[in-house]
C-alpha cells in the first residue's frame, strides 16, 4: 500500500512539473511576444513588392536610385551634371538583364524578415552603428511623395549572419539577415563604373 502511495505521490509531482514547465514557457513567450524580442512573421517592409515603385540605397554618402517606369520594367535612375544640360543629362537605363537584376534584388528584400527587436527607440547611445550607418535604404510605394520604410544599417551581429538596422517607422533597432544587405550591395557595385 505505501509504495502506491509513493508512486502515485511521484506521477502527482510530475503533472505539477510538467504544468509548472509549460506555464513558464508560454508565459516566457508571451513576455517575448509582447516586447517585440523575436518576431518570425514580421516583415521589414511595409509593403510587397507589387507595391514598391522605388528603392534608393546609399552607401557612404554616393546614392543609386532604382526606380520601376509604367510597365513594370526596373531601372536606375541616372542622372548626369554638366554645365549645359542636353538630352542626355537625365536618362533612364533599362536594359533587360539590368532590369530583371534589379527587380530580383528588389523583391528578394521586399521579403526580408526581422529576426529579432533589439532595441526601441529613441536610443540613448550607439550600441549598433546606425547613428553613423554605412548603408541607407529608402524604400517607396505607390502614392506617397515620402518613403514607406527608411532603414539605416549598422554593425554586423557579434555572430557576423545578421545586421543591426534602426527602422524609424517600427520605433526599433532589429536584426535582419546580412545577406540582405550583401545582395543590395553587389546590386549597387555592378552598376558602377569600373575605372
Amino acid at each position: 500500500m505505501g509504495a502506491k502511495i509513493r508512486t502515485w505521490a511521484w506521477l502527482a509531482l510530475l503533472a505539477a512539473g510538467v504544468l509548472a514547465s509549460a506555464y513558464f514557457v508560454l508565459q516566457s513567450q508571451g513576455e517575448l511576444g509582447e516586447h517585440g524580442e523575436t518576431s518570425p512573421t514580421t516583415f521589414l517592409l511595409p509593403a510587397s513588392f507589387d507595391e514598391i515603385i522605388a528603392m534608393e540605397i546609399i552607401i557612404q554618402g554616393r546614392v543609386q536610385r532604382f526606380e520601376r517606369d509604367r510597365d513594370g520594367a526596373w531601372y536606375r535612375h541616372a542622372h548626369t551634371h554638366r554645365s549645359i544640360p542636353d538630352e542626355d543629362a537625365h536618362r533612364h537605363e533599362i536594359a533587360v538583364d539590368a532590369s530583371s537584376r534589379i527587380a530580383e534584388a528588389v523583391n528578394i528584400f521586399s521579403r526580408t524578415r526581422v529576426e529579432r527587436t533589439i532595441a526601441k527607440l529613441p536610443l540613448e547611445q550607439d550600441a549598433y552603428g546606425t547613428a553613423f550607418p554605412e548603408v541607407i535604404v529608402a524604400i517607396f510605394v505607390k502614392t506617397k511623395v515620402r518613403p514607406a520604410v527608411a532603414i539605416r544599417v549598422g554593425h554586423h551581429t557579434p555572430d557576423g549572419f545578421a545586421r543591426y538596422v534602426e527602422v524609424a517607422q517600427l520605433g526599433a533597432v532589429v536584426t535582419i539577415p546580412e545577406y540582405q544587405i550583401t545582395r543590395l550591395r553587389d546590386l549597387v557595385t555592378s552598376f558602377e563604373d569600373p575605372h
